[in-house]
């Protein structure tokens, strides 16, 4: 019973949210380096439109770890991105147009949530070279072949800005780890 009052209670709390609304935004990833949003790939016609895909991801940060789930919805118009707790509660919606980042989240989420810093993460992964080097022109980006499948990094200045390890060919259905060292952050993503 006492179970089943708290869950009704989260489930209330979750309900209450905080919106924000970002254009042409952009985030630290070092603090001489940042990642201003690109627009999206299949607007640009550099990438067909991707199908819609459920992740898992573990966050690592000083020791503590962290796990959500992402729904990822692709349209032409727009990308949504809905992320859960691990039974479900909704934590927070980003809707990216291209060009402007909405984002609404629980108050469950510490009050500095930023949700274009996930969106930000993500593009660093899944798009095109060409455009994350747009989208941060300091810095140098390379796409290798590396022990564990496949490598980017992200460089500036010979200092690393973020290493992300493909398991398979890169794309939206590979595992994929991703370390952000200014961030002391390490994310892993599996697709579900």
């Amino acid at each position: 019973m006492r179970s089943i009052v708290c869950m009704l209670l989260l489930g209330i709390i979750s309900g209450c949210q905080s919106s924000h609304r970002w254009q042409q935004t952009c985030v630290p990833l070092a603090a001489t380096a940042n990642y201003c949003l690109a627009p999206l790939p299949w607007q640009q016609h550099v990438t067909p439109l991707p199908a819609d895909i459920a992740q898992q991801v573990r966050f690592e940060h000083n020791g503590k770890a962290q796990e959500l789930l992402l729904q990822l919805q692709f349209a032409p118009e727009n990308e949504i991105m809905v992320g859960l707790a691990p039974l479900g509660q909704s934590l927070f919606t980003l809707s990216f147009d291209g060009n402007t980042l909405n984002s609404e989240h629980s108050v469950l989420l510490a009050s500095n949530f930023r949700g274009d810093y996930l969106m930000a993460v993500q593009q660093l992964v899944y798009w095109p070279a060409a455009m994350v080097q747009q989208a941060i022109p300091e810095a140098n980006i390379r796409d290798f072949r590396c022990q564990q499948g496949y490598c980017r990094e992200l460089t500036l200045n010979g200092k690393m800005l973020a290493s992300i390890h493909y398991e398979q060919t890169p794309g939206w259905q590979s595992p994929v780890a991703v370390e952000l060292p200014d961030a002391n952050l390490r994310l892993t993503i599996k697709p579900m």
